[in-house]
């Protein structure tokens, strides 16, 4: 997994960039967490959740990727295989993941920290992960830190 906004397509790393001089987000900071996906790792983060600890760690090993807890191991982390992290025939990420932090300079999930970036992040052309509705058009899932360049 890549952190360097290189990785995005270069659009989405214009953009990007255009975003964080933004004056509306500079009082917000963030950490970038992951650009760019093998499929290894991919596999990995899809099995969490979903597959035993042992089947899990077995495909974190062999993409290189840090060991996780039985505890850690009850969340899933992604939602889908076909990620807009793993690279695009220009060999560029579609997506980018993020952590808000804090006034303390810590990660935080709080979703009051995420409405404050994610509209910044809209209005440079990217989709934010908090649209994923159901047929119903009833939110089931929000991604707070994850933004997709469209393809």
């Amino acid at each position: 997994m890549t952190k360097n906004i290189d990785d995005l397509t270069p659009p989405a790393a214009t953009a990007f960039q255009t975003a964080q001089a933004d004056p509306d987000l500079l009082n917000k900071p963030f950490k970038i967490l992951c650009v760019l996906r093998s499929l290894a790792e991919q596999e990995a983060l899809y099995a969490q959740g979903r597959e035993p600890l042992i089947i899990v760690n077995n495909r974190r090993h062999k993409a290189g990727m840090v060991l996780i807890t039985e505890e850690e191991n009850k969340k899933p982390i992604t939602w889908t295989m076909k990620s807009a992290h793993l690279p695009d025939a220009d060999g560029k990420s579609h997506a980018i993941d993020i952590a808000a932090l804090d006034k303390n300079g810590q990660i935080t999930w709080d979703l009051m920290y995420y409405n404050a970036i994610g509209p910044i992040f809209e209005h440079h052309g990217f989709k934010w992960g908090v649209w994923l509705r159901n047929k119903q058009g009833v939110l089931y899932h929000t991604d707070k830190g994850h933004f997709e360049w469209p393809k």
